[in-house]
């Protein structure tokens, strides 16, 4: 739902051809995922325990979708911008959109539709087809790095807990 959207906004998006300062994007898409894991996580992982393994599993993710965000596309600020945007709405549609109530979807929904709005009349248009596809694909092969880090980070765990 929310990856086509994006597609739309980038297609036909208002801003100039350069995209706002990446740093500040970034910024603002770490403190949004701090935000949802905090409404995900902190009233439930204390009644619990099990849901740390959840929330270690959403922490590696997002890290490894900015990492390779911020490896991979450094010197394309356009397909950077297009990839954050993609991977954002990608992240909170598979992790946080079928979790929690009533009150969390809709702010999910809200927060969303501003981020949307926003990239639609400041984000430049993304107008190559290239820049356009790899924007697109960028969060797949992303979550495939994302369960190889959570699956070592399990075995890991278990051999640590294990103590051989």
């Amino acid at each position: 739902m929310y990856i086509g959207a994006a597609c739309l906004v980038l297609f036909d998006a208002r801003g100039g051809p350069v995209p706002p300062s990446m740093g500040s994007v970034l910024l603002g898409v770490v403190g949004i995922q701090l935000v949802l894991l905090a409404m995900s996580y902190v009233p439930v992982i204390f009644h619990r325990p099990r849901e740390v393994d959840n929330l270690c599993a959403d922490v590696l993710t997002f890290a490894t979708h900015v990492a390779g965000i911020a490896m991979c596309f450094k010197k394309e600020p356009v397909l950077q911008f297009a990839c954050v945007l993609h991977t954002l709405c990608f992240c909170i549609e598979r992790r946080y959109l079928n979790r929690g109530g009533v009150s969390q979807v809709v702010f999910i929904h809200t927060l969303m539709g501003t981020i949307l709005l926003g990239a639609y009349a400041y984000g430049p248009r993304v107008t190559d087809l290239y820049q356009f596809v790899v924007g697109a694909a960028c969060p797949h092969v992303m979550e495939i790095a994302a369960a190889l880090a959570i699956r070592t980070h399990k075995v890991a765990v278990a051999y640590i807990a294990d103590g051989s």
